[in-house]
């Protein structure tokens, strides 16, 4: 099944002033964003989690880097479109697979993240039972790091064990990756200060969207 290639901004703010400044900045150019939640012990680096009160036309994808997923998927039940877990955040599959059925649960729908040094035959059985699959290409926690090479392969086995679902890339993604990227199998390709830091946004996005036309011209 032919997926459509999303390029889709990740929002890592301290504050929440930031977030809905950045939230309205990217409002006319896409239809959905990433929000990156750090709790400053899943990953060195932390973010603001208060999502309350947001009011944006964007599906929200609530990317999960914490410890302790429950309490979030509760406290964003009513703003987020998406909830991404991340694998690395449950020390058993069987904590995982109750919250996976606890974001279903409340009608969003579910991604489930790993890390670039987890196997990633470690989440072949939950492939399934997710809407997508989120591969990260650098270690979580912070923006602006090099994108890891061996992601590539990653992507591939997940489409084969899934050839229709949602395959998201992200960490260090620049517009010479995009044409890689999409041969791997990803169908969603996210990217951060790419966009949010540019300093023109829709120039960032419209770049992005050509190097995908141009990459499905050439593929």
């Amino acid at each position: 099944m032919k997926k459509r290639i999303q390029i889709v901004p990740a929002i890592l703010t301290k504050t929440k002033e930031d977030l809905v400044d950045t939230l309205k900045m990217l409002e006319p150019y896409v239809e959905r964003a990433q929000i990156d939640i750090i709790d400053g012990l899943f990953a060195n680096n932390r973010t603001n989690d208060d999502l309350s009160r947001i009011k944006t036309k964007l599906k929200l994808e609530v990317h999960l880097m914490v410890v302790d997923p429950l309490r979030y998927i509760e406290k964003y039940k009513n703003v987020a479109w998406m909830i991404t877990l991340h694998y690395e955040s449950f020390e058993e599959e069987e904590d995982l697979l109750k919250a996976i059925s606890l974001v279903k649960k409340y009608k969003m729908k579910v991604g489930l993240a790993v890390g670039p040094l987890t196997s990633i035959y470690r989440i072949q059985d939950f492939v399934k039972k997710v809407d997508q699959i989120l591969i990260m290409s650098v270690r979580p926690g912070f923006g602006g790091q090099n994108f890891i090479d061996t992601t590539f392969g990653r992507v591939s086995t997940i489409r084969a064990l899934n050839p229709n679902i949602d395959v998201e890339v992200d960490g260090g993604v620049r517009l010479s990756l995009v044409k890689d990227i999409i041969a791997s199998g990803a169908n969603i390709i996210v990217a951060g200060k790419a966009i949010t830091h540019h300093y023109d946004v829709e120039l960032a996005i419209n770049n992005f969207k050509s190097e995908v036309k141009k990459a499905l011209v050439e593929l």
